[in-house]
């Protein structure tokens, strides 16, 4: 055994390592810790660095990744849901939460292009959202025809929603509304309708004898006795000399 002698000029410890005591003993700085040379100590790298051991600087957690306390081996990844486009991050809260209307199952995520948009037909109102559950379809008489929103728009009176809430037709005089919105995909209709979208026309003609409403409703009026009216009309006309109507 010895001891060690305090040096009495300046410590000429390497970058990395740390001479403790001020002596000429060289000794690696740990995990977690940094020395840029002639040091008697190795600092914690802090929050958002990161240090492998035996290291001049600390590095910088890279984008995508955060970490949230000092003296670290290795950064964190960002939270699916979230994405980080910074180095240096030392806080999940730091890593950008994807905005209503996208979702992102990745972890690590180094850019907002991660999220994910909602598909037209759907709204998404949560930001940070993590799965495609998030995103669920605009409801009854309502239609979305881009993708990535937070919210769903309201059809025009007389309107019908088609393409599973992606897109919608306007309903033309004379007629009825027989599916106030049509899904698609899964077959379902709106109130009203029996057959698939593939087999079911959205509205109908009002038939001979009764008129459409301004604007179209799901409903056709019938005509006052002595008034008739062709079919996908919007008016009665009084009958001919001759002819009746009950």
């Amino acid at each position: 055994a010895f001891c060690e002698e305090a040096a009495s000029y300046p410590i000429n410890c390497s970058s990395g390592f740390y001479c403790p005591g001020n002596s000429s003993f060289e000794r690696p700085c740990p995990i977690g810790r940094y020395s840029p040379g002639g040091s008697s100590l190795c600092p914690a790298c802090m929050a958002g660095f990161y240090s492998q051991g035996v290291q001049s600087k600390c590095k910088a957690c890279a984008p995508g990744l955060f970490l949230n306390e000092s003296g670290k081996l290795q950064c964190i990844k960002c939270l699916p849901g979230t994405w980080g486009n910074e180095t240096g991050l030392n806080s999940s809260h730091k890593c950008h939460r994807c905005p209503a209307g996208r979702y992102s199952r990745a972890e690590g995520a180094d850019r907002i292009s991660a999220c994910v948009p909602c598909p037209p037909g759907k709204k998404g109102q949560n930001p940070g959202a993590s799965t495609a559950d998030a995103c669920v379809s605009c409801p009854l008489g309502f239609l979305q025809s881009e993708p990535g929103q937070a919210n769903c728009d309201q059809v025009d009176p007389g309107a019908v929603v088609l393409g599973g809430g992606a897109t919608s037709v306007v309903v033309p005089d004379g007629s009825f509304i027989v599916a106030t919105s049509c899904a698609g995909d899964d077959g379902n209709l709106g109130k009203g309708a029996q057959n698939s979208c593939r087999d079911a026309k959205p509205f109908l003609a009002c038939p001979a004898g009764w008129i459409g409403r301004k604007p179209p409703t799901q409903n056709c009026t019938a005509c006052a006795p002595g008034k008739s009216s062709v079919g996908g009309s919007t008016n009665c006309v009084s009958c001919s000399k001759g002819r009746f109507s009950t």
